[in-house]
């Protein structure tokens, strides 16, 4: 793990680092080449006149060429090193844009040099419109309470993915949306490489989801409730369209989306899914802050890295 390495790869990714890492130092080499070529242009030029020289200016002209040559073999140096610079800056801007390791928060092999140096937890799936073979659903299209729901006990979920090699406690880590705040009050972390399933209480689990009594952790999955106290916090993300923040304990943003007709954070948002149906990053942890990191499951899969899409759902 190199400290703050992540922040010029991320750099990188932008307009400008686009424009300093690859526009710049392809300009500066194409310059020199046609200054290069002007200059032998001229030599060649040169050549021609010297040849009809007497010999007395011809042996004048040798005794400065020392030190023209001397003045060119310095200036051909700096030459050389602008241009090698610009070549390594221009093919390490390359290998960003081409490789998608470096366009994601998480790369599977957990040594890669991306991995090391940008890990870091995102929303990885979200399941916002529950069908009723999975639970009771928060507000329907309109905003308003679905009816069979009016007792506000939604089981709706929210899944995280730690692209880390340590575990992380999201303890007072706090998620945000637009009917409010709520802090993840139990101290709970979620595994390195692994997944945080948020949810109102574990129920939501064992009675629609498969999960056996006693959950813990379970091959790299955490189930974390948001409550206190036993008391769980309903989580109710809209239907028709929504945004979530996730922030730290120190209320630094950590990770957002938004889909639907909210245009809070990406305008256009992440497409809307129908009941039943999850909002999932394809492949896991695939992170270039776009709304098209996020794709329509038709299949979702809790704490695991299978999304379906397209003809699969048919």
């Amino acid at each position: 793990s190199i400290p703050f390495l992540g922040y010029p790869i991320g750099f990188v990714k932008t307009l400008p680092g686009l424009i300093i890492i690859i526009v710049i130092p392809s300009t500066i080499i194409i310059y020199e080449e046609l200054k290069k070529l002007k200059k032998e242009w001229n030599k060649s030029k040169s050549e021609k006149k010297k040849q009809a020289v007497k010999s007395q200016k011809n042996e004048s002209e040798k005794n400065k060429k020392p030190s023209n040559r001397f003045v060119y073999s310095y200036k051909n140096k700096k030459i050389k090193v602008i241009k090698s610079l610009s070549i390594l800056l221009m093919m390490a801007g390359i290998s960003v844009y081409t490789t998608n390791a470096f366009f994601m928060d998480y790369e599977t092999g957990k040594g890669s040099f991306s991995a090391g140096s940008w890990c870091s937890i995102v929303i990885n799936e979200v399941y916002y419109h529950v069908d009723d073979e999975h639970g009771l659903d928060g507000e329907d299209l309109n905003g308003a309470m679905e009816k069979g729901n009016q007792n506000n006990r939604p089981d709706e979920w929210l899944e995280v993915y730690n692209g880390c090699d340590y575990d992380i406690s999201l303890k007072n880590w706090t998620l945000t949306d637009n009917e409010g705040v709520f802090v993840i009050h139990p101290n709970k972390s979620v595994p390195a490489y692994g997944y945080g399933l948020i949810s109102k209480t574990a129920s939501t689990w064992t009675r629609f989801w498969g999960f056996r009594p006693g959950l813990g952790n379970l091959d790299g999955i955490k189930i974390i409730e948001v409550g206190e106290d036993g008391k769980p916090i309903y989580q109710i993300y809209d239907n028709a369209g929504d945004y979530i923040i996730l922030k730290n304990q120190l209320g630094e943003i950590v990770d957002q989306m938004n889909y639907g007709n909210n245009t809070d954070i990406w305008d256009p948002a992440a497409v809307g899914v129908p009941a039943g149906h999850s909002l999932a990053r394809n492949p896991v942890a695939f992170d270039r802050n776009l709304a098209s990191d996020f794709v329509d499951n038709c299949s979702p899969t809790p704490g695991y890295p299978e999304v379906t899409t397209g003809t699969d759902c048919l």
